[in-house]
């Protein structure tokens, strides 16, 4: 997902939470795909919507047993 917050954004992993680790001025979103994509993110569509993956996520099927441990324990 994508956070915005006083003029700047930042690009959050869906599974996990963890931000990309720099924040964007929002005329700067191609940079932030960018940046995310050479750090290793996945960003796909899924469903009609996107959805964006850190690397510890990006292969990690949504809905599986891992991703509903996570879910429980509030880690997603």
């Amino acid at each position: 997902m994508i956070e915005k917050s006083g003029g700047q954004q930042n690009l959050v992993c869906d599974s996990c939470g963890d931000p990309v680790g720099e924040d964007f001025e929002l005329d700067r979103f191609r940079a932030m795909i960018d940046y995310a994509k050479d750090e290793g993110w996945s960003i796909r569509q899924e469903d009609g919507s996107w959805r964006h993956f850190c690397p510890d996520c990006k292969d990690m099927p949504v809905g599986s047993k891992l991703d509903r441990q996570r879910r429980l324990l509030g880690l997603r």
